[in-house]
């Protein structure tokens, strides 16, 4: 099965009825899916490695050595950033078919979808890990850095897909900045997703489990900390930042 398979099918395993999008004039999403009276305009991207660092895998691995990968778990990824763009362009402006959400399905595939997961939230909702001082708390914070969710409100949702070789994991990551965020979260065809799958900003926040800057995106990082701090009752806060190091091996270690 091929990484562009995976999401007719997996949106099919919950009820939704699949329609692929016939290509216009203009370029259009890769399909409709329809399920409890709501109709989905997906369009499907592949977070991947790059040429060189497969090639470099494989030749590490036949050489009978441990091939390592680390990758930054809080940075956005700017090849991600440019097809999250892409892929809303198609979905704000390409010939499609009445619709009531636009979703970009992203798959996370290759050597360490883990991290790559990790990118996609940092890159979709600029969240970052804000330690306070004096205890151990880590607190996930969205919006602190530049973050695509932010500036494309007509994308409602990312579905995510977290592929390890025949096991994929399901996320759906709601858009707290989209003009129809509060009634895409009570949508019905929400609850189709595995409830430990939906990553849901508005009511996190709301249950105490995130924090979430709603300010100017371009403000130095001590004013947004001021505001987090002064709105969340939390000081000192200081962010922090993580890596990921996979070990890969033809045979056990």
């Amino acid at each position: 099965m091929s990484v562009t398979e995976i999401s007719p099918l997996i949106l099919e395993s919950l009820g939704f009825q699949v329609q692929k999008i016939p290509t216009g004039v203009r370029k259009s999403a890769d399909f409709l899916a329809i399920a409890d009276g709501c109709r989905l305009l997906i369009e499907e991207k592949r977070k991947e490695d790059e040429e060189s660092v497969l090639r470099e895998k494989e030749e590490i691995l036949g050489s009978g050595k441990i091939f390592e990968s680390e990758a930054s778990l809080e940075e956005r990824n700017e090849r991600l950033a440019e097809a999250v763009r892409e892929g809303h362009r198609q979905l704000r402006d390409g010939d499609n078919p009445e619709h009531d959400f636009k979703i970009l399905w992203i798959n996370c595939d290759g050597v360490n979808p883990n991290a790559k997961y990790a990118q996609v939230l940092a890159t979709l909702y600029g969240s970052v890990n804000l330690m306070q001082y004096g205890t151990t708390k880590l607190h996930d914070c969205i919006g602190y850095d530049y973050a695509e969710f932010y500036r494309r409100t007509a994308l409602d949702a990312a579905a995510c897909t977290i592929r390890f070789g025949d096991h994929v994991i399901l996320k759906l990551l709601l858009n707290p900045y989209s003009t129809r965020a509060e009634s895409l979260s009570t949508a019905p065809f929400v609850k189709r997703f595995p409830r430990e799958g939906i990553y849901d900003p508005i009511q996190m926040e709301r249950d105490g489990r995130i924090f979430i800057y709603k300010e100017d995106i371009k403000a130095k990082s001590g004013e947004k900390i001021k505001w987090l701090e002064d709105k969340y009752g939390c000081k000192p806060l200081h962010p922090v930042r993580f890596n990921r190091l996979t070990l890969i091996s033809r045979t056990p270690l």
